[in-house]
């Protein structure tokens, strides 16, 4: 499967063709674990740890998914889209009052743990660009109503400007990335779908398939190898014992 559309402005032209798609397999989902870990710790945002890979409690919960793009059999950009679920969003630990309020019109997703490879300037947006589409779609697909999203304000303005997200929290500190600064997002599907803006056609004009745009939660079996890097054991083997 390639999602990545001859038609789109923003194709990378590369002799070796870049496939998206979510992350069904063991290797995937390891690989850009990594790629996440290595562009955190690459900004500081981390601690050294084992394994070097950034794995969260939300990413084994059954409302996550992971997506990839893929050149060869290199994962060279990664995000997650984190289900609401009993663990609530990520986001909330500074943002608790902006999702609650969105969360009351509506069905939320975050958007997270986004990483890229370092590949050219000129490929980033593209890459950027398509599997944030893929990802759209996808949570469209499945009933989100609101995706939300806390970055950087010098990253969010991405989001903003290309994808048309809407500023819904001011600049914060995120413990979680050693105080890193971050602003909340919200992209509406429906306030979209009524004032149709530049992006989105990008966006959604071509719609995806079904098999493309299918949930594939982390198994039992990977979510026991993967546990080890949350270093939250409490919550982990309370996940663990839901699931199993």
């Amino acid at each position: 499967m390639k999602t990545l559309l001859d038609s789109q402005p923003w194709q990378v032209v590369d002799d070796d063709r870049v496939v998206y798609s979510v992350a069904d397999s063991h290797q995937q989902r390891e690989q850009a674990f990594r790629l996440v870990y290595q562009n955190y710790a690459r900004k500081g945002l981390v601690p050294p740890a084992e394994g070097e890979l950034r794995v969260t409690p939300w990413h084994l919960r059954g409302s996550t998914n992971v997506f990839v793009a893929q050149r060869a059999t290199e994962v060279i950009c990664t995000v997650s889209l984190i289900g609401d679920s009993d663990l609530g969003l990520p986001m909330e630990s500074i943002f608790s009052q902006e999702v609650a309020h969105e969360r009351q019109n509506g069905r939320v997703a975050e958007v997270s743990s986004l990483a890229m490879a370092d590949i050219s300037m000129t490929a980033f947006l593209p890459t950027f660009m398509e599997i944030l589409r893929l990802l759209t779609q996808h949570a469209r697909y499945h009933g989100v109503d609101k995706l939300l999203v806390a970055a950087h304000p010098r990253h969010a303005r991405y989001y903003e400007r290309c994808m048309g997200y809407v500023r819904i929290g001011n600049e914060r500190t995120y413990p979680s990335v050693r105080n890193a600064p971050a602003v909340a997002s919200c992209l509406d599907f429906a306030k979209a779908d009524r004032e149709r803006p530049a992006f989105y056609d990008k966006v959604f004009g071509q719609p995806l398939s079904a098999w493309e745009l299918r949930s594939c939660p982390m198994p039992v079996l990977q979510i026991a190898y993967f546990q080890q890097y949350c270093g939250q054991d409490s919550l982990l083997n309370n996940i663990l014992e839901q699931m199993v």
